[in-house]
């Protein structure tokens, strides 16, 4: 019989203890070949890494239970007793995973699941909560703190609330190229409150399978102008996601969001992404949309990441009553490249993230273009649970056609310049519950004139305040 008594995470053996193990290390001796030969060094090396802990050995014990876990991974006793040594080598994050890992485990841990529980309980606390890659985002500076499952949940949803101030609601963020028919003068439409909410819904058919996890998600937004009802969005996207790998926050992120996969270490995450969207304005359908991305993340050390991204949409804009040649439907393709930069320890850690995307919008002579957009995010964690995100972002859009200035289309091609800034603060009361402030500027300037002056410059800014609750 082992007794075990914790004191600062290390577990001593008593006299009868030892001779437990020296018994067992005989009878292991005594096991068929074959298959049962795996297992018996599985528990050979369980053995002499609970006595390598026992006499403080700590980077010894994880190797042997590392064997351990490598020979049989069907034992949760091996995985426990891993993910209890790494937490004294204060691989936080390790110890996180290969506790879960436990619970998971064909054959239970001998100290029993409510042990484990409660050392999986320890080790999350340690790490407060914090990922060790970035946090993943529902759209650039709006910070997104994820649950964290005890096991990998088969669906999971969140639904979101804010109000809204808008300086220029008319402008419908940069889905539209030209201002909107029938409002006069973009610098002259009124700003209005509104109301806007959130829904997603995701499920996880598999998760590991030969390394690939399944994901399938619904996102829903709708928006509710308090004078404006005629500038009314809402918006649908059913996505899937293919993913190979694992990940140290156990989440994967591409060009159309986000998907769960098994946390841990890994040498690259691959994703792969397809879906479709619908957009109505005012009740109207207003555009419909189908995506397709593919991205792989490589982290390169515990201080970085390096992310590539490859998107392409086709874009069906439904204005039945504007002339066929402002008709912008089409298609967009882009590649992007960024690197993480991690800017702390374990714990909640700051990260800086740098993007660099460039791409091409085929959409007829008056929109066809190509964009280039470079992107700085940061994030600040503070006290009190609370979190700051800061994005900065500048893009170049050089359309390819003279007739692309609908002013002058004799004159230069349509050349625009587009700036946006957002400040996003956090407060995560508890695993399921978020308070949201956030601010964000978006100037755009174009050469494009008429005769009083520039016709597609706009200024627009937005402040929001609302909650997520995430089950």
């Amino acid at each position: 019989m082992i007794v075990t008594k914790m004191k600062k995470r290390r577990i001593t053996l008593d006299g009868c203890s030892c001779l437990a193990l020296l018994s067992l290390l005989f009878l292991l001796g005594c096991v068929t070949p074959g298959r049962v030969r795996s297992t018996a060094g599985a528990r050979t090396a369980l053995a002499h890494g609970m006595l390598a802990f026992n006499h403080g050995e700590d980077q010894e014990a994880a190797t042997l239970f590392e064997e351990a876990v490598r020979l049989d991974p069907r034992e949760g006793s091996a995985w426990h007793w891993l993910g209890l040594t790494y937490l004294e080598l204060g691989r936080t994050r390790e110890a996180v995973d290969r506790l879960e890992a436990s619970l998971k485990a064909k054959h239970p841990p001998a100290a029993g699941r409510e042990r484990v529980r409660a050392d999986l309980q320890a080790a999350r606390e340690a790490l407060k909560g914090a990922q060790t890659s970035p946090p993943v985002f529902a759209e650039p500076g709006y910070g997104l703190i994820m649950l964290s499952f005890e096991e990998l949940p088969s669906w999971e949803g969140r639904i979101g609330l804010e109000s809204v101030y808008d300086s220029n609601p008319a402008l419908l963020a940069e889905s539209l190229p030209i201002p909107v028919p029938g409002i006069d003068g973009v610098g002259e439409v009124p700003s209005d409150l509104a109301a806007a909410l959130n829904l997603r819904v995701a499920a996880n058919p598999f998760y590991d399978r030969g390394g690939w996890s399944l994901g399938l998600s619904f996102d829903a937004n709708q928006s509710l102008y308090q004078d404006l009802g005629d500038l009314d969005l809402s918006f649908s996207r059913g996505m899937a996601s293919l993913a190979w790998g694992r990940s140290a926050s156990g989440i994967a992120t591409g060009p159309l969001g986000y998907t769960r996969v098994p946390s841990g270490a890994g040498r690259a995450i691959l994703l792969l992404q397809g879906g479709g969207s619908f957009t109505w304005l005012d009740g109207n359908l207003f555009l419909r949309s189908a995506d397709s991305a593919l991205s792989l993340a490589i982290p390169e050390s515990a201080w970085g990441e390096t992310r590539v991204a490859l998107r392409g949409s086709d874009l069906d804009f439904r204005e039945e009553d504007g002339p066929p040649a402002f008709d912008h439907s089409g298609s967009e393709v882009s590649l992007g490249l960024g690197q993480v930069f991690f800017l702390g320890r374990e714990g909640r850690r700051p990260y800086l993230r740098l993007d660099q995307t460039t791409g091409k919008s085929h959409a007829g002579r008056v929109f066809e273009s190509s964009f280039d957009k470079t992107s700085a995010e940061l994030s600040l964690p503070l006290p009190g649970r609370w979190t700051l995100f800061l994005l900065g972002s500048r893009r170049q859009d050089r359309f390819a056609h003279p007739e692309s200035n609908v002013t002058d289309p004799a004159g230069p091609a349509r050349d625009d310049l587009t700036w946006r800034i957002t400040a996003t603060t956090i407060w995560q009361v508890d695993q399921h519950l978020s308070w949201i402030v956030r601010g964000s500027h978006v100037r755009r300037d174009s050469n494009v004139e008429i005769s009083t002056g520039p016709l597609l410059d706009y200024r627009r800014t937005i402040f929001s305040f609302g909650f997520n609750w995430v089950f």
